[in-house]
């Protein structure tokens, strides 16, 4: 029998995402009052285009990571703007090298500095996180920083008891 689990996680707002947010917003204002000076009877066309696909880049602002973590597999999911979604990686769990706190000695070993490294996790400075490396499917080796999230430990657990360390 299967076993589901999905969780889903918000990412923080960090300093560089509000000063994107305001450089974003200062620039959708000069580029509307520049189309209506400058385009005469198309400028409100030209700006009510510059709004619309300056929303569509602020969504890109607001960042949550899903989860699903069927029997040891794992896929996480990128959403942008609670609308659109996007699959960052999938993971099978026979290709699991280890899953540990992200500053256990353990997960430090066992990453020898060429994996690619993913943060899904709310805050990349939080050292509760938990890394898991392996390969992904299509056959890169990454680093990813999840949440540590008691029923996500557990899971793995059941089915890889020996790659996991709490």
């Amino acid at each position: 029998m299967d076993s589901v689990i999905e969780y889903l996680v918000e990412k923080d707002k960090e300093v560089k995402d509000i000063m994107g947010k305001t450089l974003l917003f200062i620039g959708i204002l000069i580029l509307c009052l520049a189309s209506l000076y400058f385009l005469g009877s198309f400028g409100l066309f030209g700006a009510a285009l510059i709004v619309y696909f300056g929303l569509k880049v602020q969504d890109r602002f607001s960042v949550e990571y899903e989860y699903c973590i069927l029997n040891a597999d794992i896929d996480i999911d990128r959403i942008f703007g609670k609308k659109r979604r996007k699959r960052l990686l999938s993971i099978e769990g026979g290709s699991i090298d280890i899953v540990a706190p992200a500053n256990s000695t353990e997960a430090k070993d066992a990453m020898n500095g060429k994996e690619k490294k993913i943060y899904a996790c709310k805050n990349r400075n939080n050292e509760n996180n938990y890394v898991v490396v392996g390969y992904t499917t299509k056959g890169g080796r990454v680093a990813i920083y999840i949440e540590n999230e008691q029923k996500i430990t557990e899971q793995l657990r059941k089915y890889i008891p020996r790659k996991v360390i709490l």
